[in-house]
């Protein structure tokens, strides 16, 4: 039994039950790689020469596995050979949503230090003019016997209350956000489950940026106040333009701040823009992916009997059957021929629908026709309007052959507009293969899209 701290070592799956490595199906087989290594180097020992020790480890094992791909060209293969073993330091684990959005959140919290620094910068400058304000208070507390050095410690203990004050509303905004923001970048299918506590690392950088923004913002201001000249300030002060040097360099810098603010958020509204209007293919309006798991693998039947349970419910319009969801992380992909050629460099991917499947998606057909019910498995397929240009040109692919795999031919029975796959989103990449549903067989999970009726 672990310790209730213990949640396993990807950040974001809370790992309930461990079980040992033989017990998984792919350990017997010496050309897949399903498994994260995590390391824990003896004190003293450099990674890189343990790197260097796995290299050519990882290439032999990479090459034997590379012997059953039987349908990879020569320089898919020699790419895949080209890979190298890296080591990543791993203190907080490993995971996916790591991966998937380092780049988004760095460029996140250098926006926010952006915004903090101008938000500090604007302080200060009223800080400053406080001080300039109160120059004859400061003349005076100099006149009965106040040092400089005090007047500084006057000054900067007011800031850090102020620093105190918003670090308190911060931490307050940041409990109240800090699962909003989870929630955004979480995938629906599988929710991550993430601990944010307020620890003392936290606590502790808290506390170091409250110090630290109050001796950066805090220290002009209180060395403005503290340089004031008694006898010129009780009889009206000094030169009025020399005062405001101080003041008018932080507004030229806060100014100068709000402009790369500015243009990063335009640079973050417009992909957003362009993301929110980009068109998936098909129509996502009234459609549900019901995720069909069974204890064992099923026959087709059984999953043509729950698609028809579903299409006596009132309000369904029509359901159909996929071995995955269109938008699913999940993929089968491969290399194919064209008319005994060579295998082909990119990779096509392949999903397994029903007939019915692309019209109740709503994705148009461009040429030939839908899925029969007296297809086979592999002998028909629709292809996306991006597969069809890339291999067969500007002809008609349809009634045209394709090899892929171990020699399978297959016949183009409908060319589609392009759609979006979940592992397949660049446009230039968009070439999905949909396969008839005779591969939906013995099964134990499978995809039923069910679109509903508009009321």
């Amino acid at each position: 039994m672990a310790g209730e701290d213990f949640t396993g070592t990807e950040p974001g799956t809370v790992i309930d039950i461990f079980l040992p490595t033989m017990m998984n199906a792919y350990v017997t087989r010496s050309d897949a790689t399903w498994h994260r290594t995590l390391v824990i180097l003896k004190p003293g020992v450099n990674a890189e020469s343990i790197r260097q020790r796995l290299d050519p480890i990882s290439l032999a094992f990479e090459r034997e596995r590379s012997k059953r791909f039987t349908n990879e060209s020569k320089r898919s293969i020699e790419r895949y050979l080209r890979q190298t073993v890296r080591l990543e330091p791993a203190p907080s684990g490993v995971s996916d949503i790591q991966n998937a959005n380092r780049r988004s959140l760095s460029a996140l919290g250098v926006l926010v230090g952006l915004v903090l620094l101008i938000a500090c910068a604007n302080v200060a400058n009223l800080m400053t003019a406080q001080a300039a304000a109160r120059a004859r208070e400061m003349a005076l507390r100099v006149s009965i016997g106040a040092g400089r050095w005090r007047l500084v410690q006057l000054v900067l203990l007011e800031s850090a209350v102020l620093a105190l004050l918003a670090a308190a509303i911060g931490a307050l905004f940041a409990w109240w956000s800090a699962p909003l923001v989870v929630s955004m970048i979480n995938p629906q299918d599988e929710p991550a489950r993430l601990f944010l506590p307020a620890d003392w690392r936290v606590v502790g950088f808290g506390l170091a940026l409250t110090v630290g923004v109050t001796v950066l913002f805090g220290m002009g201001p209180a060395l403005r106040a503290s340089a004031v000249r008694p006898a010129s300030a009780l009889k009206g002060g000094d030169n009025p333009h020399s005062r405001r040097r101080t003041m008018h360099a932080l507004i030229a810098l806060q100014v100068a701040f709000c402009f790369v603010v500015l243009f990063v958020a335009g640079l973050f509204v417009g992909t957003f823009d362009r993301i929110s209007h980009q068109s998936n293919g098909f129509s996502a309006e009234r459609i549900l992916t019901l995720d069909t798991v069974a204890p064992r693998g099923q026959p087709r039947a059984v999953w043509d009997q729950v698609a028809e349970h579903l299409r006596a419910v009132p309000g369904i319009e029509t359901v159909a059957l996929a071995s995955r969801p269109l938008l699913g992380g999940n993929s089968s992909n491969g290399s194919i021929s064209i008319n005994g050629g060579p295998p082909s460099d990119d990779l096509a991917y392949f999903m397994s629908v029903s007939p019915g499947w692309v019209n109740a998606m709503k994705i148009p057909f461009i040429s030939g026709r839908d899925f029969r019910s007296g297809d086979t498995h592999p002998g028909a397929a629709i292809v996306s309007e991006t597969f069809a240009k890339r291999y067969f040109g500007s002809t008609d692919p349809v009634g045209k052959k394709f090899e892929a795999g171990e020699g399978i031919r297959i016949e183009v029975a409908g060319v589609v507009q392009d759609a979006v796959t979940g592992a397949c989103v660049s446009p230039s990449r968009r070439s999905p293969i949909f396969l008839s549903s005779e591969a939906i067989r013995r099964r134990s999970l499978c995809a039923h899209q069910v679109r509903t009726r508009s009321h």
